[in-house]
């Protein structure tokens, strides 16, 4: 008599219809007008029916027919060693190759490396540079400055004003005209608040 897997008798089902099942192999699967076939995911128990958890199929056995077999499978066993030839040399220059391309590589990493160095070293002097250009025009805002004061200041003792604003911005420093003390006083955008 066949016995049932451990599995189904782990589960609820109706053991008689189980062993109904396991000797006469009939099963009826719910089957839709489009040959689907529906299982259930309910809980298992003892009104389950088998045909909503279990699905049968049906298995032979076929012997092969030798002569079909040997149409599409060459069933002789073949020793192709005899038919590869080997070349030692083939094996060198495999070798050198290897060699070769790690030859390569080196000579590609070292030349990054140097260019790296490179690009370090004008990195630095770019840098230097910058640092130059704004300490030269630190310097030459202060000579302008200190330049502008001492000839306002010379300016105003020898008469030609009462006090720095009185004076251009340019070199040399001249009083400014009338025209220009009254441009400066007039805010051309009163209701803005100041802005231009």
């Amino acid at each position: 008599m066949k016995k049932l897997p451990e599995y189904l008798k782990e589960e609820k089902f109706n053991q008689r219809n189980l062993q109904t099942l396991l000797t006469e192999g009939n099963l009826e699967n719910k089957i839709d007008s489009f040959n689907t076939i529906s299982f259930s995911t309910d809980d298992i128990n003892e009104n389950s029916q088998l045909e909503d958890f279990l699905l049968l199929i049906p298995t032979e056995k076929r012997r092969p027919i030798p002569p079909q077999v040997e149409t599409y499978i060459p069933t002789q066993v073949t020793d192709y060693a005899q038919d590869v030839a080997t070349n030692p040399d083939e094996e060198v220059s495999v070798i050198d190759e290897v060699e070769d391309i790690e030859q390569e590589m080196e000579n590609m990493l070292t030349s990054e490396q140097a260019l790296q160095a490179q690009i370090d070293e004008l990195s630095n002097r770019l840098d230097e540079e910058i640092g130059n250009s704004v300490k030269l025009k630190e310097d030459a805002a202060e000579t302008f400055t200190a330049a502008k004061d001492i000839i306002v200041s010379q300016r105003i003792a020898a008469g030609e004003g009462n006090a720095p604003s009185e004076f251009s911005d340019v070199f040399p420093f001249l009083p400014k005209s009338a025209e220009e003390r009254q441009n400066e006083g007039v805010d051309p955008f009163p209701f803005m608040g100041g802005y231009e």
